[in-house]
């Protein structure tokens, strides 16, 4: 059995805190399945995984749980990507997100 090589031309990151992706989208949904429907109609897939993000704020660390999406495409998606992290600004109490395009941080607010 072989394995074959693939190599995927795009690679996007999408940070979600985890209290936003948690949040419910117009009563129906929690804005987590949102965003997973809209990666698996736009990509076919993401992966997904839990994790800590920290920063320093007054001199002390601050630490949050953060959902990480991961996608690897060979599908333009830039454009999405950024208008997905308007859409969580819009949507939840976040006041900044944060994605990584093609290794290219982007931090929207």
């Amino acid at each position: 059995m072989g394995t074959s090589k693939r190599t995927m031309s795009n690679h996007y990151k999408l940070f979600v805190p985890k209290d936003a992706a948690t949040q419910t989208y117009h009563g129906v949904t929690s804005i987590q399945q949102k965003l997973q429907e809209r990666f698996i109609d736009k990509f076919g897939g993401y992966t997904k995984t839990e994790a800590t993000g920290g920063w320093e704020n007054d001199h002390q660390t601050v630490e949050e749980p953060v959902i990480v999406y991961d996608i690897w495409t060979d599908i333009g998606g830039e454009a999405f990507i950024k208008a997905n992290c308007q859409w969580l600004l819009r949507n939840t109490d976040e006041c900044e997100v944060m994605c990584i395009i093609n290794n290219d941080i982007h931090r929207v607010s």
